[in-house]
């Protein structure tokens, strides 16, 4: 292989690396910074397509690896490979992934947020009173917590599914806990102890009945030590 056909290969390399900044730049100023409903594209940045978009991210983070070694092969079969060139590269690659990872955080930071704020609105009114389950948590599960699942669950990964529940849930119980302190309501296994018990069963039951967060650990408990 030849000088000029080295020099094609970092150039290629090179290029290839700005168009995948690019796409991670300008995904994110549409999705992240909502540059799609300010142009007009979308009405709004639904958890659906936070969902594929970290997906799309997810599956070009996944790829870097494997481009990189596609590359390293080439130049190490060119007549003349630069030690200096694979230096720059291998930090660029690195670099890339650091900015695609934060990226990827950043989404299911705002896949949270979203659930945070219906949750915080729907538990600030939350009353421990009968029937059971209470209409507040009906709606928590049956409306919010299903339609959050829907949304996503056939799109990002099993193990992002449990992450974002992980943290719903822990989330939930913040929540939760703040409202019982303003109810003084204690774990001294009282009758609205036990009305709050069978909300709490009821949220177990459902949250797990969804296909995936079958083993999903919740630890309703800890609403007694979550400050």
């Amino acid at each position: 292989m030849n000088f000029s056909a080295s020099s094609s290969i970092n150039d290629v390399e090179h290029r290839l690396i700005e168009l995948l900044n690019l796409f991670n730049s300008k995904t994110c100023q549409l999705v992240l910074g909502a540059g799609a409903v300010k142009l007009g594209k979308i009405k709004t940045i639904s958890a659906k397509i936070l969902a594929i978009t970290c997906r799309c991210l997810q599956f070009i983070k996944i790829t870097l690896p494997k481009i990189k070694a596609h590359f390293d092969q080439l130049k190490a079969l060119s007549e003349s490979p630069s030690t200096i060139s694979s230096i720059s590269s291998a930090k660029q690659f690195e670099q890339l992934t650091k900015l695609y990872s934060e990226h990827i955080d950043e989404i299911h930071g705002k896949l949270i947020s979203i659930i945070e704020n219906t949750f915080d609105e729907t538990l600030s009114s939350y009353e421990v009173r009968a029937p059971m389950p209470s209409d507040c948590f009906r709606t928590l599960v049956t409306r919010h917590i299903t339609a959050f699942y829907n949304a996503v669950a056939r799109i990002v990964s099993p193990s992002d599914l449990i992450l974002l529940f992980t943290r719903l849930n822990s989330i939930f119980k913040q929540l939760l806990a703040r409202r019982l302190r303003q109810l003084r309501i204690a774990n001294d296994g009282g009758p609205q102890h036990g009305l709050l018990t069978s909300d709490l069963l009821y949220y177990i039951k459902q949250v797990q009945s969804f296909p995936g967060l079958e083993m999903l650990e919740l630890h309703v408990d800890e609403i007694w030590t979550t400050n």
